[in-house]
């Protein structure tokens, strides 16, 4: 919320937007119960902790409760959730800290992945700009079900990262590919879709 109301240029972005018809939230509830169809939500003013830590919501009922919103519409959209901390754990060289957001993170998933099995309309996509840290498993042990890793940079590396897809027009995302080809491939897939 800080870079909408507490600027160097000293805008206030949030009585701006409120001006031109926003409504602005700052809990859950707020958000779900709101029929605004200009509607913003700031869940920490700074920010926020890392999941490990009592973040919330969490992203898994943000996505959820998004994803209600933008179905009551009834016209098509498009959704674009991030688990940015996944990144900070990887700076910080953190491994605790990446696998408590991955966890976060893949139940976020599993709810855009639940919508698009009701819906059947729905391409879910889920990739990242890059990877960050360099994490490598050094080793692990099948018996005790436990692997070790250990990272290479507090930067971003040029390891390739994946892309999975689920839903209609699933198939346009395999293979191998640069990361500004995604773009033409959701183009794609909405193309053929109407």
């Amino acid at each position: 919320q800080k870079h909408f109301n507490r600027r160097k240029d000293k805008r206030n972005l949030i009585q701006e937007m409120e001006g031109e018809g926003y409504t602005i939230v700052n809990n859950i509830n707020n958000f779900k119960n709101s029929s605004s169809n200009k509607l913003g939500f700031f869940t920490y003013s700074d920010e926020p902790p890392q999941k490990s830590m009592g973040r919330k919501p969490s992203l898994e009922i943000l996505v959820e409760s998004t994803l209600k919103k933008l179905k009551t519409d009834n016209k098509p959209f498009f959704l674009m959730v991030e688990s940015s901390q996944i990144d900070w754990g990887g700076h910080a060289n953190d491994l605790p800290y990446i696998i408590s957001e991955f966890k976060e993170f893949s139940l976020a998933i599993n709810s855009a992945v639940e919508y698009a099995k009701n819906d059947k309309n729905t391409l879910v996509v889920v990739t990242a700009d890059h990877e960050t840290g360099g994490l490598a498993i050094k080793k692990g042990n099948l018996k005790k079900n436990s692997v070790s890793g250990d990272f290479t940079t507090i930067g971003h590396s040029g390891s390739m990262v994946p892309v999975f897809s689920y839903g209609t027009n699933s198939e346009i995302f395999s293979g191998i590919y640069d990361n500004t080809a995604i773009y033409d491939k959701f183009k794609t897939a909405v193309d053929q879709k109407n």
